[in-house]
């Protein structure tokens, strides 16, 4: 936002090239006046087609960006109405609820969601997996849920994201023989992973 603002030689944008330009730091003011206009362009274009799924979303990553939760929620589970088939709003409720309300358990369920409606939403995958890992310390529902959506993985990039996903959680949890198993089979799936190569390296020589 801040470079298009400052691409368009808009009256805020022009105000923040000079601070760029002579390498300082952007006040947040500025770029909360920047933000704070971009959400009333949005709300004010809802007045004119309040079925605008694309608006709803920016609208509500707009409103997280300035604390405004309620707002955010409001939009996304707006947005989920007009397309219930999308697993986005869903996924942005589960990030939100995760990283900012720290509502582990509606975050899972939104996750869970997005992840019904669309099995390759992986981010949802990973994302849910890292709540279970670093915030809800349970890195065995985090490998479940990963060698559940490995089970239904063809063998292409999601196969092989579930591999390297899972050998990493492994890995964070101290389970050197099970990381090594799960860095093997990605390397044997894709010989050209060199960090996977590198991984098994490092955990033989341990």
């Amino acid at each position: 936002m801040l470079k298009e603002n400052i691409k368009n030689e808009t009256e805020l944008g022009i105000k923040a090239k000079t601070y760029v330009n002579s390498g300082q730091l952007v006040p947040d003011d500025l770029i909360i006046e920047m933000i704070s206009k971009k959400i009333n362009e949005l709300v004010s274009s809802l007045k004119g087609d309040c079925n605008s799924f694309g608006a709803w979303i920016d609208l509500g990553q707009y409103y997280t960006s300035i604390g405004d939760y309620e707002g955010a929620v409001f939009a996304w589970k707006t947005a989920s109405k007009i397309e219930p088939n999308s697993f986005l709003p869903y996924h942005n409720l589960g990030n939100l609820y995760w990283l900012s309300l720290k509502d582990f358990k509606k975050s899972e369920e939104y996750y869970f969601k997005a992840i019904s409606i669309n099995f390759d939403s992986l981010n949802s995958y990973s994302d849910l997996a890292d709540l279970y890992l670093y915030s809800t310390k349970q890195p065995q529902k985090a490998i479940d849920l990963l060698k559940k959506g490995l089970n239904q993985a063809v063998f292409n990039n999601s196969y092989l994201f579930f591999l390297q996903k899972i050998a990493f959680i492994y890995g964070e949890s101290g389970d050197k023989a099970n990381a090594l198993k799960y860095n093997e089979m990605l390397f044997s799936a894709d010989p050209s992973n060199e960090s996977a190569k590198q991984e098994i390296e490092r955990l033989k020589s341990l």
